[in-house]
């Protein structure tokens, strides 16, 4: 008789049995509620509502009721309410202890509606229970939580899966990080640098200097990924697989150099007698299998819920957080293949087999780079007139591997770095690296979201040995992100408009960066001459009937049919063309 009742079956309750129902819910609040109804005081009032069909309806009077009666219902309904949101919360928590299990993975939305099913019953519970003083404890809760979260107990930080946070931190200070300037650790990574183009050239006949190639690829979430796979598997398929051996360095941002990174893995599996063709479409649809809802999952279950679970890799023990999920998704996607440490790169790369990729995510503490490489790479930290004159300009990046190799940069796992370069704000966390004082770093495309600025630098160190050993370099530039848009209109503003509108240049940031970066580009231009430097760009443009791909770890079927078919439009196909012709001369 407690539940599950409606105002008609109360009538026929008998009186006994209705007395049940009027004791209160707990002896510490009296039923006031009762007095209030039968005086007719509400806080609001109500005359409409929307019907199952969503149509307005008016409310039915409620004046021949008991009053009595009419709390009944109301307190079967607040039972009933609180069971199932305990029931939900209680499946949160299940679903979040099986997060391995993809089976038990929901969708983004399904999270969405949970967590706004847990808000509601605690906002509801803190409304019921303080009355008006409920924006004074919601403040003082706030504060409390804020207070707590600066004890590490209470505060946990995403970390690089593979150092060490345990033990001996660096310092991270301007005397340190300069340190990486000394004239011996110059001269020692340009030297195994160079050995390392000197093997890629003994891959060609030595009569006939090969064209150097260089890849630029834009992040952009998942639609990047796709997109710069798609690019390069097409470019490779129109010279005969001839582009791949010719390729010397991949550097980027954000999902682009995922895309890239694998696509360089299948290629390196093909090296080692892997009969997986790295042109096969198939390798796409890996790629581009949902990510999103599995992190939107566990923001709702683990990082609210569940924030002591933990995971051990290669001896150390960390977070199961949204981090921790995508690059298990991540790596589950693509088969196991990005699976593996950073070191696990220095031979092939070395030996010329692979291309170098160079992954900068951002250091958030002072807008510097980090430079992420399995070998030594301080001639990339500086521009290089700062290598022969120190002090004339600032360094601008750090050499990860040796600013962290007593925390075991060269086990950091790949996917991590991967992830580091891809924090994009919110979806991600920021990664904490195990420096004093402790810095973060997130998505490498807030300072160079194209790698043009390190692929200019590189030519730029080794043009000496480029102009001696090549016939030229080609910079294919991927981008998701078109470089000519329809410039807004701004003739009527409102006073709303003329607050905001200098605030507007924060989101020109990636424009920016485009007009920057062309300047770099022209210099490398001058530094080598227009007949040993070419550009071949390739940029994704959404068919007239269709919006353009959003910027997320999910992608629709049509959104992705749409990104494979930018390749056949015009200026792309007109790209290949120019770029069969620079390989060619």
């Amino acid at each position: 008789y407690y539940t599950n009742k409606d105002i008609l079956s109360f009538l026929k309750i008998p009186k006994e049995e209705a007395e049940k129902l009027l004791s209160p819910l707990t002896s510490g609040r009296k039923a006031t509620q009762i007095e209030s109804l039968k005086k007719g005081i509400s806080r609001w009032r109500v005359d409409t509502y929307l019907s199952e069909s969503l149509r307005p309806r008016l409310v039915r009077p409620v004046g021949h009721y008991d009053p009595k009666l009419l709390l009944k219902v109301f307190r079967q309904n607040h039972v009933n309410a609180l069971i199932v949101q305990i029931l939900g919360l209680l499946t949160l928590i299940g679903l979040g202890l099986l997060i391995d299990n993809p089976y038990f993975r929901i969708p983004a939305g399904t999270s969405i509606f949970i967590l706004a099913a847990v808000v509601a019953a605690v906002s509801g519970a803190t409304l019921y229970w303080f009355g008006r003083w409920t924006l004074l404890v919601l403040v003082l809760f706030l504060l409390t939580i804020n207070f707590l979260s600066t004890f590490p107990m209470f505060n946990h930080q995403n970390k690089a899966y593979g150092l060490d946070y345990n033990g001996e931190r660096p310092i991270y200070d301007y005397n340190t990080i300069n340190q990486q300037l000394h004239p011996d650790t110059l001269a020692k990574d340009k030297a195994t640098t160079i050995q390392r183009l000197n093997n890629w050239r003994l891959r060609f006949p030595s009569d006939e200097p090969p064209k150097m190639v260089v890849y630029c690829v834009s992040g952009g979430g998942m639609k990047a990924m796709v997109w710069v796979m798609k690019v390069i598997q097409e470019c490779d398929y129109i010279t005969d697989e001839a582009l791949l051996p010719k390729s010397v360095l991949i550097t980027g941002a954000s999902g682009g150099m995922i895309g890239a990174s694998y696509l360089r893995e299948l290629y390196l599996q093909r090296e080692f007698g892997d009969q997986r063709q790295p042109i096969d479409e198939v390798h796409i649809d890996k790629l581009s299998k949902d990510l999103l809802n599995s992190m939107a999952f566990t923001i709702v279950s683990n990082d609210l819920f569940l924030p002591w679970l933990k995971f051990e890799y290669e001896g150390y023990t960390y977070q199961k957080d949204r981090a921790y999920v995508f690059e298990k998704q991540l790596i589950e996607n693509t088969d196991g293949l990005l699976e593996k440490p950073l070191s696990a790169y220095r031979v092939p790369e070395q030996q010329g087999i692979t291309p170098m990729v160079l992954l900068t995510p951002y250091i958030v503490n002072d807008g510097r780079q980090l430079m992420i490489s399995p070998h030594g790479v301080s001639y990339m930290t500086t521009a290089p007139i700062g290598h022969s004159n120190p002090g004339t300009v600032e360094m601008d990046a750090v050499d990860f591997g040796r600013f962290f190799k007593k925390q075991g940069a060269e086990d950091l796992r790949f996917a991590s770095a991967l992830r580091m370069s891809a924090t994009y704000p919110y979806i991600l966390p920021n990664v904490n690296m195990p420096t004093i004082p402790s810095i973060e770093v997130m998505d490498a495309g807030l300072r160079d979201n194209y790698g043009i600025g390190s692929a200019t630098r590189f030519i730029q160190v080794f043009q000496d040995w480029i102009v001696e050993n090549t016939s030229g370099v080609i910079m294919i530039q991927v981008t998701s992100l078109n470089k000519i848009d329809a410039i807004d209109q701004n003739d009527t503003k409102s006073l709303y408009t003329s607050i905001v509108n200098p605030l507007g240049v924060a989101g020109q940031i990636l424009s920016l960066q485009d007009y920057e970066l062309d300047k770099s580009i022209g210099f490398v231009y001058d530094l080598l001459g227009p007949e040993n430097f070419e550009v071949v760009r390739f940029v994704y443009k959404p068919n007239k009937n269709n919006p353009r791909a959003s910027v997320t770890f999910h992608l629709t079927n049509s959104e992705k049919e749409d990104i494979l078919s930018a390749m056949n439009n015009k200026e792309n196909q007109a790209a290949l063309l120019q770029l069969k012709s620079a390989l060619q001369n």
